[in-house]
């Protein structure tokens, strides 16, 4: 009976394989997808630093085999730091933050607060641009949380009595934005939000409704006011209790999933992410999809991804959060294998708006150095590449040059 109940350890072992080759599978198809992007961007947004991230810094590339995973991945590469406008560094930046949501929140569970998840969504229309939607968001928040009525009437000692921000104990919040886009309605940003009790509320006493209720009216007034447009009861604001794996509720980690981690979501029923506008963009070539692609990036330039966790951190002792840039240019533990001259890396980099890149870091993978260059070579067939072993260092993947003169004297280096 007890083996019965623990399954057949062949079976065990054969679904965490299949799992893992699962996970790998998407890894590499979003690998593929973040350098399609890339070259994208390059295209329609020249002389951005968009466009310059995953070029060489240097003569050439090196490209790290990461440990104990045989993941291939290149080192000495620029890096734009945008958490919305690149995958590949947006990956690494809502992973971070990700990890430091999970800490700030486990640590107010562990102490006894509360969290609760809520959900902004507002009316909009086709003819909305992106930056208006943004700023209605933005704005609306500010005011939903400014004035006696959240934060109380001050006291001569500093102290606040009243408001919600008493009523319901909120300690803080943490924001984010999600952004998709629907062929129907136009752009559809949503805000994220934790916010953060001294004790936590419950469906069971009431509570996580009213607070749900206080929320919901304030922000049906304020689109009301300000775009003229009505929200249903029911649907401008949704509210979540979060605990933790031993109580009745959502997971911790499925929470910070939905606010940061929208680089690993697909859209819903008719609505896409921006990461799809861009790759359908590449396949189609359809100039609407390639302006809407411009649109977003333009209008998330210098956005925060994330508000409101710094604070958190600060209470509870928490070392300071990593900035964007730092989260992004973070290097992962690995050993050098291959190095990529920059004239090969460039030109693989931009062309033809195919991920060469991604799939001879596969083919790495796969088949070794010979497997990258055959990949590199069926990419650039008018450019001879050789693989040149050094006496110092991993060898290079590297032009045919028979001029010697446009060598380095450091032992024939380029």
């Amino acid at each position: 009976m007890a083996m019965a109940a623990l399954g057949n350890p062949a079976d065990t072992a054969s679904a965490a394989s299949e799992n893992r080759e699962l996970r790998r599978a998407r890894q590499k198809a979003r690998r593929k997808a973040a350098w399609i992007i890339r070259s994208l961007t390059e295209t329609l947004m020249p002389r951005t630093r968009w466009a310059d991230c995953g070029n060489p810094v240097g003569a050439h590339v090196e490209v790290k085999e990461l440990n104990e995973t045989g993941v291939m991945q290149p080192a000495k590469i620029a890096t734009c730091a945008s958490p919305w406008a690149c995958l590949s560094c947006a990956a690494k930046i809502r992973a971070q933050r990700g990890m430091e949501i999970d800490h700030v929140t486990k640590a107010h569970l562990a102490a006894g607060g509360g969290v609760t998840f809520l959900t902004f969504t507002f009316p909009h229309e086709l003819r909305d641009s992106l930056e208006k939607c943004l700023d209605t968001v933005t704005a609306g928040w500010r005011s939903l949380v400014s004035g006696a009525v959240y934060a109380g009437v001050k006291q001569e000692d500093g102290t606040y009595v009243g408001g919600a921000r008493g009523r319901w104990g909120i300690v803080g919040n943490i924001r984010a934005v999600e952004i998709t886009d629907g062929l129907t309605f136009g752009w559809h940003p949503h805000l994220h939000v934790l916010c953060f009790h001294d004790q936590p509320l419950s469906p069971e006493d009431g509570s996580l409704q009213e607070f749900r209720a206080w929320w919901s009216n304030r922000w049906a007034n304020w689109i009301k006011r300000t775009l003229g447009r009505d929200i249903h009861s029911e649907r401008g604001v949704d509210a979540v209790v979060v605990r933790d794996r031993a109580g009745i509720g959502e997971y911790v980690s499925k929470i910070h999933f939905e606010l940061v981690r929208a680089d690993l979501k697909d859209g819903r029923r008719k609505n896409r992410t921006p990461w799809q506008i861009a790759l359908d963009a590449v396949e189609t070539g359809d100039k609407r999809d390639m302006a809407r692609w411009v649109e977003y990036c333009e209008a998330t330039k210098r956005k925060w991804l994330v508000t409101g966790l710094a604070a958190l951190r600060k209470l509870y002792g928490l070392p300071p959060e990593m900035t964007d840039e730092d989260a992004a240019s973070q290097a992962q533990q690995g050993t050098v294998r291959v190095c990529v001259d920059g004239r090969v890396w460039r030109r693989a980099r931009r062309y033809n708006r195919r991920a060469v890149i991604a799939d001879a870091l596969a083919a790495y993978e796969t088949d070794g150095i010979n497997g990258m260059l055959r990949a590199f070579q069926e990419a650039m067939p008018d450019q001879a590449l050789r693989v040149r072993r050094r006496w110092l260092g991993p060898p290079m993947i590297e032009p045919v040059d028979d001029r010697p003169w446009q060598r380095s004297r450091r032992g024939g280096e380029l």
